[in-house]
């Protein structure tokens, strides 16, 4: 069994393999590449930037409850548009993609739910085109980055964070690993998505290794799961209408 394989994916057939071909695409074209934000190719959006403005604008106005230097938060997070021509719209006196803002309102809640997060080690199990990441790692510093992902999403990955100067360690969930202390574990809906005993491998191998887990869950089974296994914090994020589990102090 490896990572890739399809039957790990809780998804349909369609929907993985036209990811997978639309990845490969922005992949072999630097032209397509530098717009590969900006699509209508379902290929792509039924996994990733299909944000629209007006929850865009639901994302900005919790943000912006949220957080005291809101300007200083929104220039962070615009760097995230500087790559793949996502498209753009006006939120007060912003402009900003609302994927973008998304990922923003969830760096923002990882970095108030953990106050001590800075300079530590990064993992994320399906981690899109590293925008969440991208925003954590210049509020945070990471010593280390590392995903876990399809080998065609990871390489999308690494050619987009390297535009920041952002190295990523590519992990795979069937390696023997060493997962240091002094890490946070991340999952955006990415690890509810796989099905119970690669599930079970990521909870075993690399959740119950880390410092500190953030996941937000889809999956109702799933997130009984975190909590029958760890000693976790649920809460509930009308917005996106599912779950996130937090954990600290895992060891």
């Amino acid at each position: 069994m490896s990572l890739d394989a399809k039957n790990q994916w809780e998804t349909s057939l369609i929907n993985y393999n036209n990811y997978i071909n639309y990845i490969t695409t922005v992949l072999s074209d630097d032209t397509k590449f530098n717009n590969f934000r900006n699509t209508n190719d379902p290929g792509y959006t039924a996994i990733l930037e299909h944000v629209d403005q007006n929850m865009g604008k639901v994302y900005f106005d919790e943000i912006k409850k949220n957080v005291s230097d809101l300007e200083n938060y929104i220039k962070i997070a615009k760097e995230n548009d500087t790559i793949g021509s996502p498209l753009i719209y006006d939120y007060d006196a912003f402009s900003i993609n609302p994927t973008t803002l998304r990922y923003l309102k969830y760096a923002i809640e990882i970095k108030q739910t953990f106050s001590d997060i800075k300079n530590i080690n990064y993992v994320e199990v399906g981690a899109g085109y590293g925008g969440l990441c991208k925003i954590l790692n210049t509020l945070c510093n990471f010593n280390s980055i590392n995903f876990f992902d399809l080998p065609e999403a990871l390489e999308l990955q690494r050619k987009y964070l390297s535009n920041f100067d952002i190295f990523v360690n590519k992990l795979n969930i069937l390696d023997d690993l060493i997962i240091q202390k002094n890490t946070l574990f991340v999952s955006n809906y990415a690890l509810s998505e796989l099905n119970h005993q690669t599930r079970r491998m990521y909870m075993d191998k690399v959740i119950s290794k880390c410092k500190y887990a953030f996941i937000v869950s889809n999956n109702e089974n799933f997130t009984k799961e975190l909590l029958t296994e760890f000693n976790a914090n649920l809460s509930h994020d009308c917005l996106d209408r599912c779950s996130i589990v937090t954990i600290k102090n895992l060891n």
